[in-house]
């Protein structure tokens, strides 16, 4: 009878299924906390802007606001994730929030573009199809590198493409902060002569040098090549982005 005793195939428990939004609705103090931190932030650089920066032009105040708490705030996400790795302190819970309200901020800087300063004439956008002379190029780029890191900022979505699928598609954080930091250096180098731009570089100064410190703690317990590439690159690109910062900012 023993012979008659099939094996039995060992089942792998299946993981619990996330929903869409599960997490903001299950933690709403911190996202509405987050949200009017985020809201704030942007309210005062509109105050500056509008005040002390744009002669009372609410159609600059506006661009600008947006644009520098953008940028100010996905900077800012990077500077978490290096800061997490580097502390004790758990910084990344914080790092969605941040990176989510901040793109936010930058479709509404891209559309208060398109609405109120061209009129929704995309020949303005496109003049010239060359990034280098035309500089909004590196914005549109920019914009379109963060929207699927946007639109894939819930745990339905880590869950649906595997988190190492994920991390993959969230490292066009890098290549997509310095194109808009490339924009921002060159389309209006007198606007960061400015405390929103001042912070702006500090933040991306930061950012710029954790990541490379991150870098350097991760690679020195790591023999993944990979790893040592994209870092590289990471800095590559953080030297390149410093060099465009200063050439944009004090060329005559």
């Amino acid at each position: 009878m023993a012979e008659d005793i099939q094996p039995q195939p060992v089942t792998q428990p299946e993981r619990p299924k996330v929903q869409l939004f599960a997490g903001a609705r299950a933690n709403k103090g911190y996202v509405l906390k987050a949200s009017l931190l985020a809201l704030a932030f942007w309210l005062l650089q509109f105050l500056y802007q509008f005040f002390a920066f744009s002669a009372g032009d609410v159609t600059l105040s506006l661009i600008r606001s947006f644009a520098f708490s953008g940028a100010s705030l996905i900077g800012l996400a990077l500077v978490v994730g290096p800061l997490a790795r580097l502390t004790k302190y758990n910084f990344i819970v914080h790092r969605r929030s941040i990176g989510v309200w901040g793109f936010t901020f930058i479709i509404m800087h891209f559309f208060a573009v398109m609405a109120l300063a061209f009129n929704f004439n995309q020949a303005l956008l496109f003049w010239d199809f060359n990034p280098f002379i035309n500089f909004l190029l590196f914005g549109f780029g920019a914009y379109w590198l963060f929207m699927p890191l946007y639109l894939t900022s819930t745990d339905w979505a880590t869950q649906k493409l595997g988190y190492k699928n994920w991390k993959r598609l969230h490292r066009l954080a890098y290549p997509g902060y310095i194109l808009a930091m490339l924009h921002y250096t060159q389309v209006n180098p007198q606007a960061l002569q400015s405390a929103p731009g001042y912070l702006l570089l500090l933040v991306t100064g930061l950012a710029i040098v954790l990541q490379v410190a991150g870098f350097v703690k991760t690679i020195s317990r790591s023999k993944n090549r990979k790893d040592l590439l994209i870092g590289l690159a990471i800095i590559a690109l953080g030297l390149l982005l410093a060099w465009a910062s200063y050439s944009g900012m004090f060329k005559g």
